[in-house]
């Protein structure tokens, strides 16, 4: 959950370190609220993604300073240096970031500056997330036997009740793309009729409140260095408070493509399957050195960021749904009764034997 910090406290604390620089402000006229996340996650490798959210807020009634980001549980480190604030006037700010508690961040607007109207931070960092391999067997589940790597992840929820959120994930799978096809565009839907082969080659398997609570859609995002990778993207629309976005999801570990683009071995897969410990995959083997990168094309932040940036910012007044643009797009989750592993089969720890986590 993510909560606004207490102005009152920040504005003693500031103001007892830059007298000279604030203004007295009317703390109980201000009227500052999230409206749309959008989430860009670049998964590197053995549970380590780089994260890019931007959050739009808006204030009235006042000047908003801070807030608390809070609920991402591993976060590593972030890069100050893409880090910022948005604000009107197209000024662009500067953030000064602390930690508060195990997941607590103090996100301060630098040199005690703030900003009423339409803001958009964002933030960017380093953390882990729950990846593994599970191996479903024929009798208790209804996906075909074999060796999975599973995600199960989701971005902090909000007390707001939010118009958009939109949580793009890349993963590092080469994904070949005929010469008619333009990189980053939507390629259909994920199952049903008229899946595409490269999906049931990657053998894409989901938990049913993921279709059930969000518009799922792929594509490919080109990278600097010639390959367009394995590309995510589940929407929502008006979001109550509090509500997270859990996103769990399977992968066939045993397609070449992921095998290949996850860095999965044979000895990894062996290891699943007689639930041994020695592999890469294991708790017991846990890599903590820096993780492998790749790079990033500019195209890859466009394609993260057009529907929740772009689209949003052409909506209709309200907040009604979001229009022309996004009517265009061929959501899979629209109709979507997605083959699943075992339904809730990871909601309850223990439940299934065989799961090997990287990060908890």
């Amino acid at each position: 959950m993510i909560k606004k910090t207490s102005f009152i406290a920040l504005f003693c604390i500031i103001s007892a370190a830059l007298p000279s620089v604030l203004r007295p402000v009317n703390l109980e006229a201000l009227n500052a609220s999230v409206r749309s996340v959008n989430t860009l996650v670049m998964y590197q490798d053995d549970g380590i993604v780089d994260i890019s959210a931007t959050i739009e807020w808006s204030v009235s009634g006042g000047e908003m300073h801070a807030f608390v980001y809070q609920g991402e549980k591993d976060i590593i480190s972030f890069d100050s240096q893409k880090c910022w604030v948005d604000i009107p006037g197209s000024r662009r700010l500067p953030l000064v970031i602390s930690k508060l508690g195990k997941d607590e961040y103090d996100i301060v607007i630098a040199d005690g500056q703030g900003f009423s109207g339409t803001g958009f931070f964002v933030l960017h960092y380093q953390a882990r997330v729950p990846v593994g391999l599970t191996v479903a067997g024929k009798s208790d589940t209804s996906a075909p036997a074999g060796v999975y790597f599973f995600f199960n992840w989701g971005p902090p929820d909000w007390e707001y009740n939010l118009a958009l959120r939109i949580t793009t994930i890349v993963f590092p799978i080469n994904i070949p793309l005929s010469a008619d096809i333009q990189p980053g565009t939507s390629l259909g839907p994920v199952s049903g009729d008229g899946v595409s082969p490269i999906i049931k080659e990657l053998g894409l398997l989901t938990e049913p409140f993921v279709n059930q609570q969000n518009k799922i859609d792929w594509c490919a995002i080109p990278i600097e260095d010639g390959k367009n990778y394995f590309t995510l993207s589940f929407f929502q629309e008006n979001v109550p408070p509090r509500s997270p976005q859990r996103l769990q999801f399977y992968l066939n570990a045993e397609s070449p493509p992921v095998m290949a683009g996850l860095g999965i071995s044979e000895e990894d897969l062996s290891d699943a399957r007689s639930g041994g410990g020695s592999g890469k995959f294991s708790a017991n083997n846990r890599t903590r050195g820096e993780p492998r990168r790749f790079p990033i094309s500019p195209l890859v932040l466009f394609a993260g960021g057009i529907l929740g940036l772009l689209a949003y910012r052409r909506k209709l007044k309200a907040f009604p749904a979001i229009s022309a643009l996004l009517e265009e797009i061929r959501w899979a989750g629209d109709a979507w009764d997605a083959p699943k592993i075992q339904a809730g089969s990871y909601q309850v720890p223990g439940k299934i034997p065989g799961i090997f986590i990287l990060w908890r």
